[in-house]
């Protein structure tokens, strides 16, 4: 088989030349994609560089005013390193903080405390696996961090074969219905890779709390999955789907962002 190919390349030069140049255009955008992620997370190491600086600084601070609670220096330089910092604080340590300046409890600054100790803990795990120093532990991690930059490139060559299969279909269809029902058959098609792209970027990167799922949630997920491929079987069903879809889609995010807050 392998002969035949060559073969045909050998007396096909176009095609020859075709497959050299998007073997060349693929290796191209492999190393253009390679390196916006690079620069990408070199912002995000600088960024949480000055995070762990700023909240170290302040960890120190409230160390030297628990164990010196008479200091009136050790306390101004508390309330200049709060201050320094409380722009990265989580709400939760925001309110917290706001508690200790209304009392100066002791209890509260040690509560304090505790939650910018684990947000160090927290932002050093996260520089960790940002580092282009850190080494993969495994084979997966290792093929992980390989495949990241294809991502984009897979997903554009997927909705170009997605494109061309819409286009061949529309062109086919003789009444303007049809033609709607074929564009929303498709639009269904895409809304629903982009969903799937989402949830396997956001599990390939070890974020899959925020791909939380209960029984609701599941079908939700399951009519948004499913909807294009009854769309493409069922021609008639496509736009009822796709408006399905959409429905599944804000009801999904509206439950989501209501447990967000109500975390917070």
């Amino acid at each position: 088989m392998l002969d035949k190919l060559i073969d045909y390349l050998q007396h096909s030069p176009v095609w020859a030349l075709a497959l050299v140049v998007a073997f060349m255009a693929l290796v191209w955008l492999y190393k253009e994609f390679k390196g916006m992620m690079e620069e990408s997370n070199r912002a995000k190491l600088s960024l949480i560089q000055r995070r762990m600086d700023l909240y170290a600084g302040v960890e120190a601070a409230i160390a030297q005013a628990i164990n010196k609670p008479e200091d009136s220096q050790a306390k101004q330089h508390l309330y200049i390193k709060l201050g320094e910092a409380s722009s990265c604080f989580t709400g939760e340590a925001r309110q917290i903080l706001r508690d200790y300046y209304t009392e100066e409890d002791a209890f509260v600054l040690t509560t304090l405390l505790s939650i910018v100790q684990k947000e160090i803990d927290r932002l050093d795990r996260v520089k960790e696996k940002l580092s282009p120093l850190t080494m993969p532990t495994d084979v997966v991690e290792t093929v992980s961090k390989l495949f990241i930059p294809l991502k984009p490139i897979i997903f554009m060559f997927a909705v170009g074969v997605v494109a061309f299969f819409y286009l061949a279909a529309f062109l086919v269809q003789d009444t303007a219905l049809s033609r709607m029902a074929v564009t929303a058959a498709y639009v269904s098609l895409l809304f629903s890779m982009m969903l799937v792209a989402a949830i396997i970027s956001l599990l390939m990167e070890g974020h899959s709390r925020l791909v939380p799922f209960n029984y609701v949630r599941s079908v939700e997920a399951v009519v948004m999955l499913l909807a294009p491929i009854v769309s493409l079987f069922f021609l008639w069903l496509a736009i009822p789907m796709l408006l399905l879809q959409i429905l599944s889609f804000v009801l999904f995010a509206v439950s989501q962002r209501k447990e967000k807050y109500n975390m917070n």
